[in-house]
């Protein structure tokens, strides 16, 4: 027997509007689809009104859970049309705060999908889970949500033996 559960597009338990079609059979989750843009929220209008560094800023705050998508992005496009070199050492630091916050942010969704379909303890348990993301992102870039990682041509941040070996232990 197939199940449908249709969630969205605004949700109370939503951050973003966003729709999602989600089939079960069983307890497993055979099909998601997800239909996103039912907002515009004029950033692009914002930019233009902006210089280079402000627009760091804006786009850190389109979105908390992917807050360093957006300006890690921004920086490797205007990288890219000005001709700026970025070195190795931030193109690396750059995909570890990337995926850091990645991570955080999946592991965040899936427990608010977990709690909408009632599977309590699996939202629980992925946010307990979640909490060691966050307490790498605290002790690496000094905040739990807006990292403020990336900057033009660099990294605003260094990851030295002390804090490497803190994230090590983390996932002991």
């Amino acid at each position: 027997m197939s199940t449908k559960i249709p969630i969205g597009p605004f949700h109370i338990g939503l951050e973003e509007p966003i729709y999602f079609k989600i089939d079960l059979k069983g307890e497993s989750v055979v099909n998601v689809d997800m239909i996103n843009g039912f907002v515009h929220r004029g950033i692009e209008y914002l930019a233009m009104q902006k210089n280079f560094f402000q627009n760091l800023i804006l786009t850190e705050r389109v979105c908390s859970l992917c807050s360093n998508n957006h300006p890690f992005t921004y920086v490797m496009a205007v990288e890219k049309i000005a001709g700026i070199e970025v070195s190795k050492r931030a193109n690396y630091l750059r995909v570890v705060a990337d995926e850091v916050k990645r991570i955080a942010s999946h592991m965040f969704n899936l427990s608010m999908l977990a709690h909408l379909v009632g599977f309590h303890s699996l939202m629980t348990q992925t946010m307990e889970a979640r909490e060691i993301m966050q307490d790498i992102k605290e002790s690496i870039w000094g905040n739990r949500m807006d990292m403020s990682a990336n900057t033009l041509s660099a990294v605003k941040y260094d990851l030295n033996d002390e804090k490497i070996e803190y994230r090590e232990k983390k996932f002991d």
